[in-house]
């Protein structure tokens, strides 16, 4: 039986020829901690009419769009949700709205862009607010932290290290966290 996604990625899935390799893998959610949506706010009121690219008409401010991209993640993600940003609505946002949305909105939409949909567990510790962002076929986890501002550092969790040997302030800290969010 062939499973397929309902979104098309531009990079392929990885292929396993030994399941024990591909259960090495997987990132499993633990039960008591559910992913969270993050949803795009203070999108100001003059974005709220249709703008046309090419033969796709999109409304920024209500993120929606004639777009194909568009139509298969409002399959999955709720409205507001910053998945649902297509590359024309991202564009508008580049080009006429630089530094007016969240930080944390701008870069999660970046990464999206950049390296597809992820699920986010938002954590909190002592007033320190963060994010993990993972999706559950890969071995790497985000996490999204605020040091002076928003930045994302990647983390294996096969290989027990940081993505180019940069770890954030509290590296460790986040590292010995991730076992109450995810089974590992």
């Amino acid at each position: 039986m062939l499973l397929r996604s309902r979104r098309n990625f531009s990079k392929p899935h990885k292929i396993f020829s030994d399941l024990r390799d591909a259960e090495k893998t997987v990132i499993t959610v633990n039960p008591l901690s559910a992913p969270v949506s993050f949803l795009i706010k203070n999108i100001p009121d003059w974005c709220d009419k249709e703008y046309k690219r090419g033969i796709d008409i999109f409304n920024p401010f209500r993120i929606i769009c004639t777009c194909e991209e568009y139509k298969e993640s409002s399959k999955e993600y709720e409205p507001l949700d910053y998945r649902r940003v297509c590359k024309h609505i991202q564009g508008f946002y580049t080009q006429k709205l630089k530094n007016e949305l969240e930080p944390l909105a701008e870069l999660l939409m970046a990464q999206n862009r950049k390296h597809g949909p992820e699920e986010l567990m938002r954590a909190e510790l002592d007033s320190i607010e963060f994010y993990y962002g993972f999706s559950r076929t890969s071995e790497w986890i985000n996490v999204y932290c605020n040091e002076k501002q928003w930045i994302r550092f990647s983390y294996n969790l096969r290989k027990k290290r940081w993505s180019e040997n940069i770890a954030p302030k509290n590296g460790k800290f986040y590292v010995e966290l991730l076992p109450k969010y995810f089974s590992l």
